[in-house]
């Protein structure tokens, strides 16, 4: 990835406000599908733990564009499938 890149998702993690968002979002419910978003800065590492649909506003867009910019599909389909 460009470094270019990498500052613009640090700068959008900033402008969200990520380090003051709590550790845990979780929607009273089993069988959800969960996301962990960790961010690591200066030495201090970050991590959101979501589980459901109880995202804080943003993370989601957020995480969207790090898959985008990370090319994460990529990774995804060239993984071979279990038969």
């Amino acid at each position: 990835m460009p470094p270019s890149a990498v500052a613009g998702l640090a700068r959008r993690f900033f402008e969200l406000g990520f380090f003051s968002f709590c550790a845990t979002y979780r929607q009273p419910a089993t069988d959800l599908p969960a996301i962990e978003t960790t961010i690591q800065v200066a030495g201090v590492t970050k991590t959101v733990f979501v589980y459901g649909d109880a995202a804080p506003e943003g993370l989601e867009d957020l995480d969207g564009e790090i898959e985008n910019v990370t090319n994460v599909a990529q990774l995804i389909k060239s993984a071979p499938r279990p038969k």
